[in-house]
């Protein structure tokens, strides 16, 4: 039986921290209200050791002197660290613009905070040509869960191949940012300057996610991706000079692409940093993997393994929790085997591609032997590895099993963009 119900924290698998996000905007507001005996309160112990009130206030005027006042939120990310949450807020002040970036632990207290000059708006890709293309800001999706999108196409053409792409698990952005990175915008603006056409969106667990959670809402695949993205395709059916659709699913939003691009009759699916694998097998992968990097003692890791293989038997009650921190059901689970990839991929007449990098510690060079060992037989698949390229397709020197490296600013590889391009041009 299983005694203890934890996992491992893993990008791939969290859901949308909404406590955690709670928590880190609310210490920056107190922070800009200078309100320090509020900000001291909700720190850790060993934080409180090293920034007390009056050390709070001496950091509040010294931004002040050196950065001037705020005067817009540009951007947030958050992004798991081990057993903590590192979220940054990104802010133009009249000296410029700079990161605030608040650490939060599993108990929901400040464990770290400090500033930095951001990276934001820098590191523009040297493969796009924003003369050769138009973004714009657009609204997709139904009531009552609207979301902010963007649609980026090329001028110089009257008909163009349309790119949705589709997120890896999280609370994510439409640009997908990830501290100074911002993976879908790299993307959208390389495809757009070789004349394909790209349609990215916020999630649904990002814009609402405190209303989902307090609406009662059990995270599960439909909530997460179907639901959104079997609208958005049909939106984007009337979006003048669209000629074909392809969904482009990352990491987790890959095992669902390929079911819908069948029933929405898609024209092509793209995978990226995707798995072949179930979620609980995929979960269960990665917290062996790195029960040693995260410190997970043999007995909690046995206890772990009994769990997932419970919940691959679905042999667990519907609605039980197995990770309270995020809030995740045995629900969760099950209902993304309700989109499985693989019997789709098998079957499927549609063009396909699965690009996956090899140096990705979440979706290993295992999980693209899967997919070369029961694929490479069909003409209609294309299987692309990638060199030195980490989960966010990011050039890396070698394998790191830790988050923090999606941290460096960086930008997508043009072998990313180049095999995109390449591969949409041949088939659309």
């Amino acid at each position: 039986m299983v005694k203890v119900l934890i996992t491992v924290l893993v990008v791939l698998v969290s859901v949308a921290a909404f406590c955690g996000e709670d928590a880190a905007a609310n210490y920056i507001n107190r922070f800009f209200a200078q309100d320090f005996r509020a900000m001291y309160e909700m720190q850790d112990s060993t934080m409180r050791s090293v920034m007390g009130v009056n050390a709070l206030a001496g950091t509040y005027a010294t931004v002040k002197q050196q950065f001037g006042e705020a005067e817009e939120l540009l951007t947030s990310s958050m992004m798991p660290s081990g057993d903590y949450e590192i979220h940054i807020f990104t802010f133009r002040m009249t000296g410029g613009i700079f990161d605030f970036i608040v650490t939060i632990d599993k108990q929901e207290k400040v464990a770290g905070f400090q500033i930095r000059q951001s990276s934001y708006g820098m590191q523009i890709p040297n493969y796009a040509d924003e003369s050769v293309f138009v973004d714009q800001e657009i609204t997709v999706g139904m009531e009552p869960y609207y979301l902010r999108g963007f649609l980026t196409v090329p001028t110089d053409k009257e008909s163009f191949p349309l790119v949705i792409l589709v997120q890896g698990s999280g609370s994510h952005d439409a640009d997908v940012t990830i501290g100074p990175n911002k993976i879908f915008r790299d993307i959208a603006w390389g495809l757009a300057s070789r004349g394909i056409g790209v349609l990215r969106y916020e999630k649904r667990t990002y814009r609402y996610g405190a209303q989902i959670v307090e609406e009662g809402v059990i995270p599960v695949a439909e909530v997460e991706y179907i639901d959104d993205l079997v609208v958005i395709v049909e939106q984007a059916r009337t979006i003048p000079g669209v000629s074909d659709i392809i969904l482009a699913g990352h990491s987790l939003g890959g095992s669902v692409v390929p079911w819908v691009a069948e029933e929405m009759e898609a024209e092509g699916i793209i995978l990226l940093a995707a798995s072949p694998k179930r979620l609980a097998e995929l979960s269960l992968d990665q917290n062996i993997d790195l029960a040693a990097e995260y410190g997970v003692s043999q007995e909690m890791l046995a206890q772990v393994i009994e769990l997932f293989n419970m919940i691959l038997d679905h042999a667990l009650p519907e609605g039980m929790v197995v990770d309270p921190q995020f809030g995740i059901t045995t629900d969760y689970y099950y209902s993304f085997d309700r989109y499985l990839a693989m019997p789709v991929l098998k079957n499927t007449d549609l063009p396909v591609l699965i690009v996956n990098p090899e140096l990705d510690f979440q979706v290993p060079i295992s999980h693209f032997n899967i997919f070369e060992e029961y694929l490479c037989d069909k003409d209609n698949v294309s299987l692309v590895l990638l060199s030195r390229l980490n989960h966010l397709f990011m050039p890396v020197d070698s394998l790191m099993k830790t988050t923090e490296q999606y941290l460096v600013p960086g930008i997508v590889d043009i072998s990313l963009i180049e095999t995109l391009s390449e591969w949409v041009k041949s088939n659309f």
